[in-house]
């Protein structure tokens, strides 16, 4: 299918999604040639994002659909550990910084969350700006595409 997410590597897994229909997750220990019967840890068929790539801390993996519903999968196993209805589109993929989610929406909105097993939102900060590229981060920095202006928000020297 086409792929737009871009797959991501966490604890020796590579995770693919296939926008509207699956999540594979490959184990990647020492093998060569067709793994496709072999290697596969978990699959599972949920709400895909078509644009936004998954993002993990090694324990869970977090994937966004562009209609704003982020859902949180276990990376051992594939299970559910939930999911959570933000009321807002992304195209930007979410990120972590440390313990904390950053998911910017199409409005401008930046949600952090906590990386934890439950959702528990931390903040919303407003750009006041639309924005559709994913941040990119810096140490004590974090810059964003906005609609009319590039931005970089930190602490200066």
């Amino acid at each position: 299918g086409d792929v737009a997410p871009t797959q991501i590597y966490a604890a020796g897994k590579i995770i693919a999604l296939e926008p509207y229909n699956t999540i594979v997750t490959v184990n990647t220990d020492a093998a060569s040639g067709d793994v496709t019967q072999t290697h596969i840890a978990w699959r599972t068929s949920a709400d895909i994002p078509d644009i936004c790539s998954p993002v993990s801390n090694g324990k869970l993996v977090w994937i966004l659909t562009s209609g704003g519903t982020l859902t949180a999968f276990d990376l051992t196993d594939g299970s559910e550990v939930y999911s959570q209805s933000l009321n807002m589109e992304f195209n930007a993929s979410p990120c972590i910084v440390g313990d904390t989610l950053h998911l910017l929406s199409i409005k401008g909105t930046m949600l952090l969350a906590e990386t934890g097993r439950d959702y528990k939102e931390i903040k919303r900060l407003e750009l006041g700006e639309k924005c559709h590229a994913s941040p990119a981060f810096a140490p004590g920095r974090i810059v964003l595409r906005a609609q009319n202006n590039l931005y970089c928000i930190g602490n200066m020297p």
